[in-house]
């Protein structure tokens, strides 16, 4: 019987003659359907389109030409337990047999290479099983000399083919395998038997088929039918510029086929409005010379080239055409868009942060060629699986508990506070650590230990060390009711993680790292049905045969081939009604779609280049893979029925310079000039915020700034209303003051950048600015109510309790480094508290205090002397933000009717300045009235963003301002002034991102903003504490 070979031009009506196809036959539905070739997503839209004719898809069996081959096998040679080896069962058989007391006597080159190491022995037996299968296809006459040589093996690659091809019950190449079966149908009977096991097969992309697999297909057709679908592209002709570089890969590959085929040709209907798009496509299609009588209308976007700085712009950039797209056509959706990556993995993490996070939320589909990075079961379980002793840190546990599969199986509820207690137990890394060194005061066991006493305790007083009552433990009371049940979640976690490990460091057999990695799975991911099924499938491709079960080998390397494995299995599940499909580019994804994007279209990144092995004998071209990859491109774009958007990298975000695309993107762009003059490439900027977006024309236009709320008026009661009184607090007004731009972002926005910063994954080494200044606060903290006078041996005990006790909480490097802190502290903090001691004639008491001011309820905390004086004091130097903060004390002070006084106590050089705050010309009200003014500003700001940095200077420094350029240069000096001074303490972050990322004070609208805050603060500060 023929080949059938049908050739098509649309997708859509290839499928529908698949469909007739099969109703012909009338074959009952139990019956299998033995199909070859599909890729993923072909699959998918073939079964949805079986369901919309018949009613019905069940019982399709997609196989590749290696699983056909042992199917028949299985079914017609009488011994049926001889298989043909795959990748994976020759992989193991090689690794194996490079152990071998004959291969390491005879093997000496490869023996040296692997030098004891399983890992190597499994990468090489991997490594040598691909070209063996590869030399089947490209070098067959190869192979054949190395079975008829009686001789000594001339190497090492042909010593070990003659060893796999001792096997009795194994065949080791397929074209073996083909000549058995080429046999086997020699006989009548096996025949009858051959059309009972598969009545037909169906064949798609058969231009895709090596060289033994047409030869198993042509030897199938002999005795059933074979119907084969061919998307046909481009003529066979080939003549055409550009169809002549991209598809003489497909149209070499189907000529052979055709050799032994009967074909046809189903044609489509051309649409009679064309756009550029459809016009290229035709060209292509025909093999036809550019037409000089067409030109494409003004402001066609058929087809358009975006150039984007880095991959997050451009898949901005993408989502912001879509949305435009479906806005302004109707009858375009989610399921008729396709995006092809040639490197898909690098993308997934920008398209989940963009497609999940925007105000309008396309439905999506991710089909990949084995795992993605994204946050999915089978990336999870690698990352749980592969957890190992150094990865036991802060940050690497923490990193795992973010894990949205770990959250789920666990628990997991508040990881916010999760991450706090972690920092505030000074978790660091180890999970018991040495008490030799300390190390175990920052270990994981040693700090949940602490926040679980914490916890069942109620307090943070000192305790003994039920499991040591020669050592003091300070407990972290951090979570009341529910949100401590993560501590205990988080407690199990650990133990579970470190089990884990034990586990790892055994050498066992594969079976058991088989039932291993199952329970890690059931553990730590609680996977759903289909994911445990796939996995276990996954393990028994490991696990081929006995042999291979009962080999004992260490962890790392079961894991590495696992891992190798689960890389080039398809393991992802594309659901229906997935909406858009993102895919990678490869043979097998060209579906029909309205819309088709190609991300990522990079110069040097496609066609991928293919690097080749050192000791690879085929003759293979490095062109064909090159070819290969152009023939899909092809593929794809010719099934693009309305639009085509082209993406590449093609600028520096650092240097701005240019980087050029793809070579397909510049052919293609070349050909369209041969129907408009348009510039169809449009140069996206470095940030989505630019102002070329806003308004926004027919190129630049964006969709991801959020919309501004409309304000609505309240509906007034007629009837008088009594205004509620605002809760103030004096903490909140005194850290506003500080940073503005901080109080801005956290209260408005809701951005919180110390937040973000990682977990800290070694005990300190040394001590910065800011935290040499927390040592010297929380030393003066402990002493503030209690006395400070010691003798010589009971201030040796005393600093050393307090050692311990800041190593225990992380303030303090360990042993003689953090001693040398503290001895350097002391008498600093000792000369602040005699002072406070003096002036106070007792140690000070904390106040609090109520103030109604207007609208406002104020409340704070201020220390008072045994007189009623108030009281500041400062371990810092003496600064504007604390001449600030004791100056709104002293109001709130003077505002409540508490004291007239306020006595301000600071370091400046390591020397004690005091200083009094007493304004005799300042009444009640007037005190009410100045913080009513603060407590505004603060109120304002949060509406809009107000110009001001306490830090930055004096009024007359700042009536020097006379323009934008002035403001501009003034903050560039205190800036560079406090990062080469203070360590970048100040100013923050927030006040950094307004002034270099925004350019907030680039006019001089904000220049006259911040003098008149400026104005506002300094004048009645100065007025009653002069600097």
């Amino acid at each position: 019987m023929p080949i059938y070979l049908k050739k098509f031009q649309d997708f859509d009506q290839l499928a529908k003659t698949f469909s007739e196809d099969l109703h012909f036959t009338g074959k009952p539905v139990f019956q299998p359907t033995f199909i070859l070739g599909c890729g993923t997503g072909q699959k998918e839209y073939i079964k949805e389109k079986l369901a919309s004719s018949h009613g019905i898809a069940a019982n399709l069996k997609f196989l590749s030409a290696t699983g056909l081959l042992n199917y028949v096998l299985e079914g017609l040679i009488a011994e049926g337990d001889e298989v043909l080896l795959d990748m994976e069962a020759m992989s193991w058989k090689i690794f194996q047999l490079l152990q071998t007391e004959e291969s390491l006597a005879v093997l000496e080159e490869v023996k040296k290479y692997c030098d004891g190491s399983e890992q190597k022995r499994m990468g090489l037996a991997v490594k040598t099983a691909q070209l063996f299968i590869k030399y089947q296809e490209e070098v067959p006459d190869l192979l054949r000399e190395w079975q008829e040589n009686k001789n000594k093996p001339s190497d090492w690659q042909e010593f070990l083919y003659r060893k796999l091809l001792d096997s009795e019950k194994e065949v080791a190449d397929k074209t073996l395998s083909l000549e058995k079966l080429k046999k086997a149908l020699e006989k009548k009977d096996n025949q009858e038997r051959l059309r009972t096991l598969i009545p037909e097969v169906y064949l798609f992309e058969p231009e895709e088929l090596s060289k033994s697999e047409r030869e198993l297909v042509k030897m199938l057709a002999e005795h059933l039918n074979i119907n084969s679908y061919f998307l046909e592209v481009c003529s066979t002709t080939i003549a055409n510029p550009v169809s002549s570089n991209w598809g003489v890969y497909g149209v070499n590959k189907i000529k052979e086929l055709e050799k032994s085929a009967e074909v046809s040709h189903e044609r489509s209907a051309t649409s009679g409005n064309e756009s550029l798009l459809i016009k290229i496509q035709t060209d292509f299609f025909n093999d036809s010379e550019p037409d000089r009588n067409f030109t494409a209308k003004e402001k066609d976007n058929s087809l358009l080239v975006y150039n984007s700085f880095t991959r997050v712009r451009e898949v901005e950039a993408l989502y912001n055409y879509l949305v435009k797209l479906v806005n302004q056509n109707g009858d375009i959706g989610a399921r008729d868009i396709m995006v092809v990556i040639p490197n898909l993995h690098s993308y997934i993490a920008p398209i989940k942060t963009i497609f999940e996070t925007t105000g309008f939320r396309f439905p999506y589909s991710i089909i990949s060629r084995g795992f993605t990075p994204e946050d999915s079961f089978w990336s999870s379980l690698e990352q749980v699986i592969k957890f190992s002793e150094d990865q036991f840190t802060a940050s690497g546990v923490y990193e795992l508990v973010e894990n949205k599969w770990i959250q789920e199986a666990f628990g997991f509820q508040d990881l916010d506070k999760i991450k706090l207690a972690i920092d505030r137990a000074n978790i660091r890394r180890t999970y018991c650590g040495s008490k030799e060194d300390e190390s175990h005061y920052s270990s994981w066991n040693y700090g949940l230990k602490r926040l679980i006493y914490g916890y069942s305790l109620g307090s943070e007083t000192e305790i003994a060390d039920p499991e040591d009552e020669r050592e003091q433990m300070y407990p972290v009371d951090f979570a009341e009711g529910s949100d401590a049940q993560d501590l205990f979640r988080l407690y199990e976690f650990v133990e579970m993680l470190q089990s884990l490990i034990a586990e790892k460091n055994k050498t066992v057999t594969v079976a058991k790292w088989e039932a291993f990695c199952l329970q890690t799975a059931e553990n730590f991911l609680n996977p759903e049905g289909w994911q445990l099924k796939k996995l276990q499938d996954l393990l028994e491709n490991i696990r081929t045969g006995k042999s291979v079960s009962a080999l004992e080998i260490d962890f790392s390397t079961w894991f590495f081939r696992f891992r190798e494995l689960l890389k080039s299995e398809d393991v992802g599940r594309m659901t229906a009604g997935g909406g858009i499909i993102f895919s990678g580019l490869y043979p097998g994804v060209a579906l029909p779609k309205k819309v088709v994007a190609f991300l990522g279209m990079n110069f040097r990144e496609f066609p991928h280049k293919q690097i080749k092995i050192d000791f690879d004998k085929s003759n293979t071209s490095s062109n064909i893979h090159t070819d290969r990859d152009r023939y899909a491109f092809l593929k794809i774009f010719q099934n693009a029925r309305e639009h085509v958007l082209l993406s590449y990298i093609g600028q520096d975000a650092k240097t701005n310079s240019e980087k050029p695309s793809s070579g397909v993107v510049d052919q293609l762009l070349d050909y369209a000039k041969n129907y408009t003059d348009q510039e169809l490439t449009v140069k996206h900027k470095l940030h989505a915020y630019n102002s070329i977006y806003y308004p926004g024309d027919y190129r630049y236009f964006t969709y991801l700034a959020n919309a501004q709320k409309a304000v609505i008026p309240k509906k007034v009661k007629e009837e008088e209303s009594v205004e509620e009184k605002q809760d103030v607090f004096l903490f909140e007004l005194v850290n506003f003051f500080k940073d503005p731009f901080k109080a801005h972002y956290n209260k408005t926005l809701g951005i919180y950048y110390d937040d973000e910063k990682t977990l800290r994954d070694t005990e300190l080494f040394g001590l910065e600015k800011l935290e040499e200044w927390r040592v010297k606060q929380e030393m003066f903290d402990r002493f503030i109510e209690e006395e400070i006078e010691f003798s010589a041996e009971e201030l040796k005990i005393e600093i050393e309790k307090i050692r311990k006790q800041f190593v225990i909480e992380g303030l303090l490097p360990l042993r003689k480094r953090g001693l040398k802190y503290l001895h350097e502290a002391w008498p600093k903090v000792t000369a602040l508290k005699r002072a406070l001691k003096n002036r106070a004639a007792a140690n000070p008491k904390k106040q609090n205090l109520q103030v109604e001011i207007g609208k406002y309820v104020l409340y704070g905390e201020v220390y008072l002397t045994s007189r009623g004086e108030g009281l500041f004091f400062t371990v810092s130097n003496h600064k504007e933000k604390y001449r600030l903060e004791a100056y709104l004390k002293f109001l709130t002070l003077k505002a409540s009717g508490t004291s007239d006084k306020l006595i301000y106590f600071a370091l400046d050089k390591d020397q004690v300045v005091e200083k009094e705050i007493l304004d005799a010309s300042l009444s009640v009200e007037d005190a009410r009235d100045i913080l009513y003014d603060f407590i505004k500003m603060m109120k304002e700001n949060l509406e809009e963003l107000k110009a001001f940095c306490l830090d930055f200077g004096s009024i007359e420094e700042i009536n020097k301002l006379q323009n934008k350029e002035d403001l501009l240069k003034f903050i560039k000096n205190k800036i560079d002034t406090y990062e080469k001074y203070e360590r970048g303490l100040y100013p923050s972050k927030y006040f950094l991102n307004e002034h270099r990322r925004h350019n907030y004070f680039y006019s001089d609208y904000f220049l006259n903003n911040y003098k008149d805050q400026c104005y506002k603060v300094f004048e009645k500060l100065n007025q009653s504490f002069p600097a």
